[in-house]
């Protein structure tokens, strides 16, 4: 299945990758980062998405979200993935940060890009798959590899907090995924 055609599947999960361009480092600023939340919760608040599940990495992030009223994943994605490349772009400009050298592209409708085209898209089709999932995103920083928290719950831009400790997420209004496992 192409990641970015994914066809809207009225009360289905879906765990979403969406990558960094050549697997830059930019969402560890907090800037960028609250660009990325609040976009999301954006989608959120208009009823046009559930958020389950999230994690912000430095050039990754992960998140399981079901489209709501009809909207499709893939236009939400598409849009998300536009407003979020823009002001990402914008905030570097005004602040003159020349990493912005690593995003030039120079393609026909863009000469700079942030996000890679298409993201990652599976459908949760059982309840083990699901759990696994939210384990995966809440697990990631403390993976050696990245080693950006030593546990869950203490990493600022995930979920984790939510489900381990029952604290409300300060960035995104959460769909509880333990009503539905």
């Amino acid at each position: 299945m192409k990641s970015n055609k994914t066809d809207f599947e009225k009360d289905h999960w879906f765990f979403i990758t969406t990558s960094i361009i050549n697997h830059n480092h930019i969402l560890h600023k907090k800037e960028n980062a609250i660009i990325v939340l609040n976009s999301l919760n954006y989608f959120v608040r208009n009823k046009k998405l559930h958020i389950g599940a999230f994690v912000i990495m430095s050039n990754h992030i992960h998140y399981i979200a079901k489209p709501r009223n009809e909207h499709r994943l893939s236009d939400i994605n598409r849009d998300f993935k536009k407003f979020t490349a823009q002001q990402i772009i914008f905030r570097m400009q005004d602040n003159h940060d020349n990493t912005l050298e690593k995003f030039i592209v120079n393609k026909k409708d863009r000469k700079l890009q942030i996000w890679k085209r298409g993201s990652n898209i599976k459908n949760i089709y059982s309840r083990d798959f699901m759990i696994q999932k939210i384990e995966y995103i809440h697990n990631n920083p403390c993976q050696i590899h990245w080693n950006i928290a030593h546990s869950p719950e203490n990493y600022e831009y995930s979920s984790a907090s939510f489900y381990i400790k029952n604290e409300p997420s300060k960035y995104i209004e959460l769909f509880d995924l333990r009503k539905i496992l």
